[in-house]
């Protein structure tokens, strides 16, 4: 009886494998030399969302889904836990068959066989390109708002930031910085805390005029200001560190000198540091 109850079971899984709407791909654990983990399943729902047959598919490995603006880090720390058979979930940028970019929600699970080795990885992905393009839309409207914020409070700064973010770009190539994106917006937005200073104030500094404690008490406050001003808004929690730390240098000195050491603050902020020293 028992031996019926697991065929019947055995037999109801893979149907809901079969037809869940999320893709089901299971790979080898071990990978072929110099080509990745075999694919050896994939479900219809796999076939529906990126466009290659199970006979397609089958023999070759994930690395067809990857493409130009798949996520080099992203990649890597899932191969890792692969390595460790350890399981991951992970946001990723794949590719269907066309060439159209599809952003998955994949969860990676080791199978072990029936000695308890791990034999198989198991991915359980999910299609959130919608609420992804979402998120990038809400993105690009909030950074959009605050710099028309900061152009409508002080022309000159604005002026000055779109600058630093010329240089800032260039200076980031050189250095191989890859999140050039929040280099991008840190440099932008670099002066967003300038709306906390009194405009007579901002005047005086940018003339040149000596300026009272509680003057220049406001004009180092610009950084925190406008880094507690990102942290709120989606995927700029680096880039408000960033402007927080935008006066520190390399070598770990610059202001603020309490806080974080110098390995602990971004790379960007001192990519920052260099465009606005």
């Amino acid at each position: 009886m028992p031996r019926d109850v697991d065929a019947i079971l055995d037999h109801l899984l893979r149907q809901v494998v079969a037809h869940t709407n999320d893709v089901v791909l299971i790979t080898r654990a071990e990978p072929k030399e110099g080509s990745g983990r075999e694919i050896v399943f994939v479900n219809k729902a796999f076939e529906r969302l990126f466009g290659y047959s199970a006979a397609a598919a089958i023999g070759r490995t994930p690395r067809i889904l990857e493409g130009p603006r798949t996520d080099p880090a992203a990649r890597q720390r899932m191969r890792h836990a692969l390595a460790e058979c350890k399981q991951i979930r992970e946001q990723i940028l794949n590719y269907a068959k066309g060439g159209r970019e599809i952003w998955v929600d994949v969860n990676m699970v080791p199978l072990t066989d029936p000695s308890g080795e791990v034999a198989f990885f198991a991915a359980i992905e999910r299609d959130i390109t919608a609420d992804r393009q979402l998120l990038e839309q809400t993105l690009a409207g909030s950074v959009r708002l605050l710099m028309d914020v900061l152009a409508a409070y002080d022309p000159v700064t604005f002026q000055d930031s779109l600058l630093v973010r010329g240089l800032a770009k260039r200076i980031g190539e050189v250095l191989g910085i890859r999140s050039l994106w929040e280099l991008d917006i840190a440099a932008t937005l670099f002066m967003l805390g300038v709306i906390s200073v009194p405009r007579a104030v901002m005047h005086r500094w940018q003339n040149g005029d000596t300026l009272d404690d509680s003057e220049l008490s406001a004009i180092r406050r610009i950084p925190g200001v406008g880094a507690k001003l990102l942290a709120d808004v989606p995927r700029l929690a680096t880039v408000s560190q960033i402007v927080l730390y935008q006066d520190k240098r390399f070598d770990g000195g610059g202001f603020p000198a309490a806080g974080r050491k110098a390995e602990a603050v971004p790379p960007v902020a001192a990519s920052l540091s260099l465009a606005t020293g």
